[in-house]
């Protein structure tokens, strides 16, 4: 077994990583002149062309395009990528990635209505420093609460919910395997 990753090393990578895919995303997206649905979609189809090369020529399990939670669940994920996409056409990316951070209560606030799971109180303090962030810049927007950016967030916000909510639902549902290990 090959020894562990260092998780801070993993999770630095993947904030540099993520951070300088979505500022070419933006510059891309800007200089190109692509409607960001467009542009989203080459995006997620480069994105699974990669994934299914770094698979190597295993043979494809299709068992999961015969399950609903799958294509509700890919329906979710492509109109949250266009959407945060269509974002970065309107502010820049530490906008967005501010904007973007509202999933964070969200999804607490969620999971406590749909299955009791209350945050515990030093998560309260992440969601009001959250908050603390979101409403100054909302507020200097043009418009607040109804600029394009915002709104279009808050649908990106709804699909991760409800996404992360179906993962939840589903998970509770299966029986263990290798990729869903038991609790």
């Amino acid at each position: 077994m090959p020894p562990a990753a260092d998780p801070v090393l993993v999770t630095l990578a993947a904030v540099l990583s993520w951070s300088a895919l979505v500022a070419a995303s933006r510059v891309l997206l800007l200089r190109l002149g692509l409607a960001p649905w467009a542009f989203s979609f080459v995006q997620l189809l480069v994105g699974g062309g990669v994934l299914l090369a770094m698979g190597g020529r295993q043979r494809l399990d299709l068992g999961s395009f015969r399950r609903p939670s799958t294509w509700a669940l890919g329906v979710l994920r492509v109109l949250s990528a266009a959407s945060y996409t269509a974002v970065l056409a309107w502010v820049s990316v530490l906008e967005a990635g501010i904007l973007a951070a509202v999933n964070v209560p969200m999804v607490a606030l969620a999971v406590w209505l749909a299955f009791g799971r209350r945050p515990v109180p030093g998560e309260w303090l992440g969601h009001l420093a959250i908050g603390a962030a979101v409403l100054p810049l909302v507020a200097g927007l043009d418009g607040g609460f109804r600029h394009p950016a915002v709104v279009l967030m808050l649908f990106n916000e709804i699909c991760l919910v409800a996404g992360t909510l179906l993962v939840v639902a589903v998970r509770a549902r299966a029986r263990p395997t290798a990729a869903i290990p038991p609790r």
